[in-house]
């Protein structure tokens, strides 16, 4: 009795096609960064045909990814590339529809806070100072040019608004970033992966290739941010839910606003 108890109470991944929509929506997630402004038409059709897809063949969570990547594409060919916030309005959009749709929003499982234990906070903390000490090694090893950032600073602002200005942006991009990547894409992927090892390296390399204009930047920022994304979707995993990998991401970002307006003079 306890073993069939077992068996029924155990998920089981969804057959067909959705694992194949998933995966092809990752992958079309990674290379976005990298496309030049004439192959935006081509990368929205592709985001397209996926989203249909889904809708024919995918299932719930392949909807949700494949709309969410729709958005970032058609909203890739408008903002700036390598501007911070780019995120912010796919996922104010993505959030619009599925509140408006009932099937969308009964299935946005990935919207949750999840818990705050001591596991999770020594997971936090470790990942804190790491991501701390990395950032600070690339900036005194690497010396980069921080002027294209820099020019985003609004000049004749004081102290205490710079200030607060970056502790608010630095909130707003880590609750942008985790919803996006630790929220929608990693439930996608462990809706068809399972909760293992395979759906957290996914998620995290589009993460670590959206950096290749971010901070820091280049192969060493894609690299580290692959990293990071990782170690941020292990913290999500064990806390079941957003609120622990945001504040975790949030201290990553206080540290490179702080770079930033340190240098900016």
């Amino acid at each position: 009795m306890g073993r069939i108890e077992e068996v029924k109470s155990t998920p089981r991944l969804p057959r067909g096609q959705a694992p194949l929509v998933i995966l092809a929506t990752v992958a079309f997630l990674a290379i976005l960064p990298f496309l030049s402004p004439r192959w935006f038409i081509g990368g929205t059709a592709a985001s397209v045909l996926l989203f249909a897809w889904a809708l024919v063949r995918g299932g719930a969570m392949a909807v949700h990814v494949t709309l969410l990547a729709l958005l970032v594409a058609c909203w890739a060919a408008l903002w700036p590339p390598g501007w911070p916030l780019s995120l912010l309005g796919p996922l104010v959009l993505y959030g619009a529809v599925s509140a408006m749709i009932p099937y969308l929003r009964k299935t946005a499982t990935w919207l949750r806070w999840g818990r705050w234990d001591r596991t999770v906070g020594w997971l936090m903390g470790v990942t804190i100072i790491v991501s701390a000490l990395g950032l600070l090694m690339w900036f005194f090893f690497a010396q980069p040019d921080l002027t294209p950032w820099q020019a985003a600073i609004p000049a004749g602002v004081g102290p205490p608004l710079l200030i607060i200005g970056g502790l608010g942006f630095a909130a707003v991009n880590a609750a942008v970033e985790e919803m996006v990547f630790r929220g929608v894409i990693l439930e996608g992927l462990e809706s068809v992966l399972g909760a293992k090892t395979p759906a957290l390296i996914l998620q995290a390399i589009p993460f670590g290739l959206f950096h290749v204009q971010g901070i820091p930047n280049g192969v060493t920022g894609m690299a580290m941010a692959t990293i990071y994304g990782v170690l941020l979707g292990f913290i999500r995993r064990q806390s079941q839910g957003l609120l622990a990998p945001i504040a975790t991401h949030f201290f990553a970002d206080i540290v490179i606003v702080g770079l930033l307006l340190m240098t900016s003079g």
